[in-house]
């Protein structure tokens, strides 16, 4: 009989257990260099920093703009950008960039706090070997209004 508690404690857990994952809806490249805010390659100079050694979106990666940004929709000087911030860890949608790479990086500015965030799902984050269809993009930008749905519709952090 004892046994058969436990089980039936056991197997109800399962399904009052709280899981942290990340989903997206799925978007082509263009679509997300429509939503981002910038569009900049740049060096990554520091693994992930995270200050207050919790999860959370206040890890954030020390970087180097590499050249001219494709794409910058903020009224602050780029060349102050040093930081971008992202999840700390890949449940939260974080985004893991290697140390000493190349990577062309996209995101949201979040305009209260004058930061650089990026995310799973809205960012491109490839290394700077790019597919062709990307480097397309910064010569010929799509037209982003035929691309691009409401806000609303998007999952995760801005």
């Amino acid at each position: 009989m004892y046994k058969k508690v436990l089980f039936c404690v056991f197997y109800i857990s399962l399904f009052y257990d709280v899981v942290n994952s990340c989903s997206c809806l799925p978007m082509t490249v263009p679509e997300k260099y429509c939503r981002a805010d910038f569009v900049m390659k740049v060096r990554v100079l520091s693994n992930l920093k995270n200050p207050s050694g919790e999860q959370g979106f206040d890890a954030f990666y020390r970087i180097k703009i590499k050249g001219v940004p494709w794409k910058f929709n903020f009224e602050n000087d780029v060349s102050d950008m040093k930081r971008v911030y992202t999840a700390s860890n890949s449940a939260l949608c974080g985004v893991y960039l290697q140390k000493r790479k190349r990577y062309l990086i996209s995101g949201r500015v979040d305009k209260e706090a004058g930061i650089m965030r990026m995310n799973s799902c809205l960012s491109i984050a490839e290394r700077t070997r790019l597919v062709r269809s990307t480097k397309r993009l910064k010569n010929n930008p799509p037209n982003c209004a035929i691309l691009t749905a409401p806000d609303k519709f998007l999952p995760g952090p801005s």
